[in-house]
Formats: structure tokens, sequence, C-alpha cells
């Protein structure tokens, strides 16, 4: 979950170089640096989390056994690290790209002037960039909406962990630690819903992707009719073009004998 949310901040930051005024920005979008880019978020990712293969334990709790970091100040730094890494730190940079990207692409729309008879000088943006932005935006509020409710519950619940808690509360908290452990989890399977609703491009090429399954799957024999029906107009054109070169000359030729 915590590349998910990394893997957005990079693709913010690419839609913010392409809508950016600024010639150098536009070039930093490229091929070869997202490929660096993100090979170097999933070394940074594990070498960070490499900690959780020997410092988690599964404990019996009063909710049911649980597999968490081990209590103690191990705890309480996993908290802050998580809480940074994922719910607090994500969130803010990519409102911060969000927010400058939305900026550049409003500079984009007043530096057009429709009078101008040089179109040339248009939009930068290309659809299928402003297409991507806006679908970038829509997945930056979900993640920001479903991410920071678990980190607030994380931090509640270490600095609170050795308050006496009746049945009740005890209850009450187990819900809300399922409910936003729910949210957080639906950010990581959203996305496919997100863009299918919010980028025309990604609808049309998914909508082309399903015709091409379903015209294999069950259109696989009519092609293969429709393939041998053209094969065979074909050949009856050739053969028509032929019997009409052979009897045509001949024909000519004969008027032209009667005639003499």
């Amino acid at each position: 979950m915590v590349l998910t949310s990394w893997f957005t901040i990079l693709a913010g930051i690419d839609r913010y170089c392409v809508s950016s005024k600024h010639v150098h920005r536009r070039q930093l979008s490229n091929l070869k640096y997202s490929r660096y880019l993100v090979c170097l978020t999933v070394f940074i990712g594990l070498i960070g989390y490499s900690q959780v293969l020997g410092m988690f334990i599964i404990e019996q709790i009063k909710t049911g056994p649980s597999c968490y970091a081990r209590a103690g100040t191990y705890r309480i730094f996993y908290d802050f690290f998580y809480f940074a890494t994922f719910s607090f730190t994500p969130p803010i940079m990519m409102i911060i790209v969000g927010l400058g990207t939305f900026h550049n692409v409003q500079l984009s729309r007043t530096r057009i002037n429709p009078t101008e008879t040089n179109t040339q000088n248009m939009n930068q943006l290309k659809k299928r960039d402003r297409q991507l932005i806006k679908m970038l935006l829509v997945q930056v509020i979900f993640t920001v909406s479903l991410t920071l409710p678990l980190a607030i519950q994380k931090l509640y619940s270490t600095f609170t962990q050795n308050f006496v808690k009746d049945s009740y509360q005890v209850a009450i908290e187990g819900l809300i630690t399922h409910i936003v452990r729910l949210l957080a989890f639906t950010n990581s399977c959203i996305s496919f819903y997100i863009f299918t609703l919010s980028g025309s491009i990604y609808r049309k090429e998914f909508i082309g992707l399903l015709n091409k399954v379903t015209g294999y799957i069950f259109g696989k024999k009519n092609l293969i009719d429709q393939q041998s029906q053209e094969c065979t107009e074909s050949m009856k054109n050739i053969q028509l073009k032929t019997i009409n070169e052979t009897i045509i000359p001949k024909k000519m030729a004969h008027n032209v004998n009667r005639t003499a």
C-alpha cells in the first residue's frame, strides 16, 4: 500500500512537469526518468520496511489475534514511521503536486488567445494530457480521504494503549479500526473505477479492449466466415476481370474484321 501512494506522487510530479510552461521541466517528463524513479522508489521502500520481518509478532489482544509491531518503543517508532511514509507525507505531497498541476493548467488556459492566427502557440496540453491530469487529481482526492483516517487511528491507538477502557469503548474502537483499515485497503483497488469514471480516454480504451476480447471469444467464427466470403468475392472479381480482358479484345477484333 505504501508503494501505491508513492507511485501516485510520481505520477503527479510527471503531470506537473508536463503541464509546466518551462521547457526544462517539461523535458523531465520522459520514460527514462520514470523507470529510474520507479526502481529507486521500490528499492527505498523495501529497505525501509525490511524491519517488519524481524520486529512484527502475533499477539493476542481483546479483539483477537493480531500481527503487529512489538509493544514498547518500537511500536511508537513504527506508528510514526508508518504515519510519515503512508498516511501523512504522501497525502500532503499529493495535495501540493495536485494544486501545482491545477495552477499550471489554469495558466495555460489564460495564455491562450482564441483570436490569434498563429495556431502553433495554442494550448500546450494535449487532450490526453488533460485527461490524465483530471484522473490524477480525482485519485489524489480519494487517496487523501481514504488513507488519512488510518493514520489518525494508529496514533490514537498508540498513545492510548495504556489507558483503562471498558468493553464498550474497546468494541467501538475495534469497529473504527476495521472501518479505517477497510478504507485504506479500498484505496489500493479503486484506481480502475476512478479512471473509468473520470477519464473519457481511459473509458474508450477499456471499451475497445472489451470489444476485442468479446469479438475474439464470441465472434471468431463469424470473423473466419467474413474473411472466407471476402476471399471468395475477390476470386470472383479476378475471374470476371480475366474474362473481360479475354472476350472484349476478341469482340473488337471480330467487329474490325466484319467492317473490313
